[in-house]
């Protein structure tokens, strides 16, 4: 390769092109990409210059800022996390180097409350903010979940649509996980009446999917069989919403039994095609961490 001599300059604008495409390649091996110039208008933006709302200053200048900030402002309402990086301190930025408040009330419009916008004057900063990415990206997925913005999860619909058949697919026949008298066998949920909690709990971000485990507090209508006749336990008798006595002594009887339960159920959800692409769960007796143990054993089988 020809080297460049001191006395043989390169042109400014061939300097241009190289630092351009040196540019470019840099950001589609970090699967990145350029924007194009926001759709605002003229109008707009002559508006905010006669105002002086930042990054307009006394002095006019402002013009190319006030382009890229209406750029942040798009990618923020897309994204939601969003991190803008700029030595501009002096039309950025408030005397103490945080992002102006009338910016940051601009941004705060455009994304979901549970989002924080994040501001740096180099890229120093915002590596040593986010030496701990891994933590700041789980409980930004938690708060999406729990409002359902993650790609459109809507956990709660989901739960009414799928939570009785998931919950039958498992051997239900013991009573240490409900408060479901020791009775009353072989139980199979027949209605959810009242979700009383959700919680969502180790999650984790692989390279191409998220997985999470949600804890399902419930109220809900189980069938049951009886052996030996219906219980004379007093203490019993508010759960039973129906009892039908068997017709012969050696054939069970049914009941109906109102009772709350626990579940710990794990997802997997893809993110290029954006849908739930796994699914287990198992009940809760005791402890949590168990329950988990239980359900990583049979993730590991499915594989």
């Amino acid at each position: 390769r020809k080297k460049r001599s001191l006395t043989n300059l390169e042109k400014a604008e061939d300097l241009i092109k190289r630092y351009e495409a040196f540019v470019r390649r840099l950001v589609t091996y970090f699967k990145g990409y350029i924007v194009s110039y926001p759709n605002v208008s003229l109008d707009l933006i002559t508006q905010r210059s006669l105002k002086r709302i930042k990054p307009f200053n006394a002095g006019d200048k402002g013009f190319r800022d006030t382009l890229l900030w209406f750029n942040i402002l798009e990618l923020a309402e897309e994204h939601h996390c969003v991190s803008f990086i700029s030595q501009n301190t002096n039309d950025f930025s408030d005397s103490f180097n945080n992002l102006h408040p009338s910016l940051l009330k601009e941004v705060q419009g455009k994304i979901p409350r549970y989002f924080e916008f994040f501001y740096f004057k180099n890229f120093k900063e915002f590596l040593t903010q986010f030496s701990n990415a891994q933590a700041i990206k789980e409980d930004l997925i938690s708060y999406a979940l729990y409002s359902n913005t993650l790609y459109g999860i809507d956990i709660e619909k989901w739960l009414e649509d799928n939570l009785i058949g998931l919950i039958n697919q498992i051997e239900l026949d013991y009573v240490a996980w409900t408060s479901i008298p020791a009775w009353a066998e072989a139980p199979r949920i027949r209605t959810v009446k009242e979700i009383l909690s959700l919680s969502f709990n180790w999650i984790n971000l692989k390279d191409k999917q998220i997985e999470f485990y949600l804890e399902v507090s419930l109220i809900g209508n189980f069938d049951c069989v009886v052996f030996g006749g219906f219980p004379k336990e007093i203490d019993y008798l508010k759960q039973v919403v129906h009892y039908s006595k068997a017709v012969e002594r050696s054939m069970p009887s049914s009941c109906l039994l109102c009772s709350e339960g626990k579940f710990l159920i794990y997802f997997s959800f893809d993110l290029e095609i954006r849908k739930i692409n796994q699914v287990e769960i198992i009940y809760i007796e005791d402890k949590i961490q168990e329950a988990r143990d239980i359900l990583q054993e049979i993730i590991l089988e499915g594989d």
